[in-house]
């Protein structure tokens, strides 16, 4: 690695540089990283690996070198830079060696810089026992070398200590501006859905703890659930940042957040990705997180082929695969495989797990089975549709009221209504889809429809060697002697028992199904990547 000081461009100071861009790091040696490049996304990076696998040390090798260039602060008074102490959990008798890496960045004037940085422990002159560590920016130790100016923050499980534990209390002194609280306002809605944080608090308890509560409304800060608690501590920081922004020309901070799936459901999880992925652009913060969750890698996979730029957005696994006495290696933007290997030590097609689907009655899971096509998410589902104590059916009241009330029991569960379904399932918390239809009839009325539409020399009459007026006579006897949506809707137990008495439904079912599957195209689709999402998995291919 060429050193490349920014006193090669005339600067006196690392202290005068201003960034346009931080490009990553590389490590020369530091504990099981030898000879390994991290490089960060212009707006954001993720991070992911196995426990041990040193995630946490590597945000703060990225984030320490750092000091305030305005004295920023927090609404809470926490400084705007990232201490030693904060990132680094050091052995005084295992890390007993000079740990080396450099800072790739890109000035203002778009020049490289590549500044050497140490770490050690200085020993006691007469035990030669480790007694501080220390972490120093520049090879020659002359004036002008040292940490460079720029905000940085790190935050990690401290952030998570539950508010119960601590003296927390709101702060008198709110001194939250109304942009402030509309960027509040605006990212609790966006993240969870939550409408109770129009009015906020500041929460803190001086220590590890400060985060935000809903104020004017139905709770309160010591009854927020621990995502929205970790929210509101991340967005303090965002607060902060954007408060000390000078000119967004030039870099204006990097952020790192230590497990950023902490104590949020999906959904949630890839709406912060998104939210801070919009930040990043607009404030032009770089920002670094570290992550376990596959179903938050498969969103930032699909997030890069979407924008079609892994220069803005880059994800890094770290591999022990295959490596010898720890030395691990950096894997940049791997596939979902990869990563989905790394974490779980399985191929994707090696998942056992199934996703329950629950539907209203065995005709809705006979029509679901046709739509879904691909062998390998029909090996990975198990349809129910007998959870009421009759044992004969799931009424869509019952599966509304499921999926209203056990959201946390239904995390590996789909329901699917019928198409007549008339509660609004949209608002629901849990994955919830209504069969698609040409009418939104109930299944066996659909189908008598469709038949009634079609005309008399169609194939599905010469399929079945029945003509039109012979279903028509069939339907007669059910007294169904009309043939209009809302007739229909009226008659449903008359096309109830219309199909008990034809033994050749559920082939007609089959023969609908491939005739429209324009209609079913996108559901099934929807299917597959809910399942891939709960089963932290990608082995169903959308496409």
């Amino acid at each position: 690695m060429n050193h490349i000081p920014a006193k090669t461009y005339g600067y006196a100071s690392n202290k005068d540089v201003k960034f346009s861009k931080y490009k990553g790091i590389y490590i020369k040696r530091f504990r099981s990283l030898n000879d390994c490049e991290l490089e960060l996304g212009s707006n954001i990076t993720v991070i992911s690996g196995k426990n041990g696998t040193m995630k946490s040390a590597i945000l703060g090798l990225i984030a320490h070198p750092f000091n305030s260039p305005n004295g920023a602060k927090d609404a809470i008074g926490k400084p705007l830079k990232t201490n030693c102490s904060d990132v680094f959990k050091m052995s005084k008798k295992y890390d007993n060696q000079k740990y080396e890496y450099y800072l790739n960045l890109e000035d203002s004037n778009n020049k490289d810089i590549c500044e050497y940085v140490s770490m050690y422990y200085v020993k006691n002159s007469v035990t030669g026992e480790a007694e501080r560590l220390r972490v120093v920016v520049g090879k020659t130790r002359e004036q002008g070398d040292g940490n460079f100016n720029l905000n940085t923050s790190y935050v990690n499980f401290k952030r998570l200590f539950p508010i119960i534990e601590t003296k927390s209390a709101e702060k008198e002194d709110n001194n939250l501006s109304e942009e402030d609280k509309n960027f509040i306002k605006e990212a609790y809605f966006k993240i969870f859905q939550k409408t109770e944080y129009g009015n906020v608090s500041l929460v803190s308890d001086d220590k590890a703890k400060e985060t935000l509560g809903p104020s004017n409304a139905n709770y309160d800060f010591e009854t927020i659930s621990s995502g929205e608690d970790n929210l509101g501590h991340i967005l303090l920081k965002l607060l902060a940042f954007k408060k000390y922004s000078t000119d967004v020309k030039n870099l204006q901070g990097v952020f790192c957040i230590d497990e950023i799936e902490a104590s949020m459901h999906p959904i949630a999880q890839n709406n912060l990705f998104d939210f801070l992925f919009d930040f990043s652009k607009r404030y032009h913060v770089q920002i670094v997180v570290t992550t376990h969750s596959l179903s938050l890698i498969e969103y930032v996979i699909e997030k890069q082929e979407q924008i079609n730029d892994k220069q803005k957005i880059c994800l890094n696994m770290i591999s022990t695969r295959f490596r010898n006495n720890g030395d691990y290696s950096i894997i940049k933007n791997p596939t979902y495989d990869q990563a989905n290997l790394e974490l779980t030590y399985k191929k994707s097609n090696e998942v056992s797990e199934k996703v329950i689907v629950i539907l209203e009655d065995k005709l809705a899971a006979s029509l679901f089975k046709k739509i879904i096509r691909k062998k390998e998410a029909k090996k990975h589902i198990n349809c129910i549709c007998d959870l009421t104590p009759d044992k004969v059916g799931n009424t869509c009241t019952f599966l509304y009221k499921l999926a209203r009330n056990a959201t946390a029991l239904l995390q590996k569960s789909i329901i699917v209504f019928d198409a007549d379904v008339t509660q609004k399932i949209s608002t629901l918390r849990t994955s919830a889809y209504k069969l698609p239809s040409l009418h939104g009839l109930c299944i066996e009325a659909e189908i008598i429809k469709y038949i009634m539409d079609l005309p008399e020399d169609s194939e599905f009459f010469q399929k079945y060697d029945k003509e039109k007026k012979s279903f028509i006579n069939d339907f007669g006897k059910y007294n169904i002697t009309n043939f209009e949506i809302e007739y229909l809707n009226q008659h449903v137990k008359s096309c109830k028992n219309w199909k008990e008495s034809d033994e050749n439904f559920n082939r007609y079912l089959g023969f609908y199904v491939s005739d429209n599957r324009d209609i079913f195209d996108e559901f099934e689709k929807s299917i597959y990547k809910d399942i891939n999402s709960k089963l932290n998995t990608k082995l169903i291919d959308v496409e």
